[in-house]
């Protein structure tokens, strides 16, 4: 069997920081000893593998952020979320070349109605 781990930040939520950072096998073994670390009511374990985050790191309701408690962290997206969005954007874009060639083969049937139109004025003046 294979043993998997995760990266989780140590938060004391009273301060609203991320103390540390732990490897571990699991939520509640990471949590266990954020609480045994930090005390009950403020120390948690967060899953951040997703989260670019160190010590010295906000964490306020639930969001990250960076040391100055301001600025938000953004997530770094897992490969299959990286896969759906490529997939939507390379969908939006395929739509949008559709429309586009629409819209070309329209613009060149009104040319080529405009050419028509010229020419039988060209011939009615060459008759006269």
């Amino acid at each position: 069997m294979a043993i998997t781990t995760h990266n989780y930040a140590q938060i004391d939520t009273e301060l609203q920081e991320v103390m540390n950072v732990i490897v571990c096998e699991d939520y509640e073994m990471a949590n266990f000893l954020a609480r045994a670390i930090y005390g009950e009511e403020n120390g948690i374990a967060v899953d951040i593998t997703e989260w670019p985050v160190g010590p010295g790191y906000k964490y306020i309701d639930g969001t990250f952020y960076e040391p100055d408690g301001e600025t938000p962290v953004l997530p770094i997206p897992s490969p299959e979320r990286r896969c759906e969005e490529l997939e939507k954007e390379n969908t939006d874009l395929q739509l949008a070349l559709v429309e586009q060639y629409e819209e070309n083969l329209a613009m060149q049937e009104e040319i080529t109605n405009t050419q028509l139109a010229l020419t039988e004025i060209y011939e009615s003046m060459m008759e006269v």
